[in-house]
């Protein structure tokens, strides 16, 4: 039995971006979110997801400079981001770390599971298919 909060394997690790590869290579091009790299997908499906961390402005500063400054705090180029009114103000999301250091093995396969629902509901191929064309190739 193997330990669930102990980092995944290399194998799980290997299979996670090469199946976001895949998807990206295949994503339609009429589909309501069009990526603009690799990495804009993989951020983009972790939102989907749910696996994100959030800033909360409330006030004036949710439309200001402030706020995209504090937006900024949990991004990097080319990352993508939600925005979202709430009471008062604005949520902005962005999408959490899978880092081994950072995730859990259970709640990196939580990840995969959901994100690969995603890219299949997307694409109509399953994470299996994908990667299967990908190593074959």
């Amino acid at each position: 039995m193997s330990c669930p909060h102990c980092s995944r394997s290399n194998e799980e690790h290997r299979f996670h971006f090469a199946l976001i590869r895949k998807a990206y290579e295949n994503w339609p091009h009429d589909h309501r979110f069009r990526p603009i790299s690799e990495q804009h997908l993989r951020s983009w499906l972790y939102v989907e997801a749910g696996h994100t961390e959030s800033v909360d402005i409330v006030g004036a500063d949710a439309m200001t400079l402030e706020g995209v400054k504090a937006a900024r705090q949990i991004l990097s180029p080319q990352t993508y981001l939600r925005m979202e009114a709430i009471a008062g103000g604005l949520r902005i999301s962005g999408p959490k770390s899978i880092a081994k250091g950072k995730c859990k093995k259970t709640e990196f396969r939580e990840v995969q599971d959901r994100v690969a629902a995603i890219i299949c509901d997307v694409i109509g191929v399953t994470a299996e298919q994908l990667v299967k064309e990908a190593r074959a190739a």
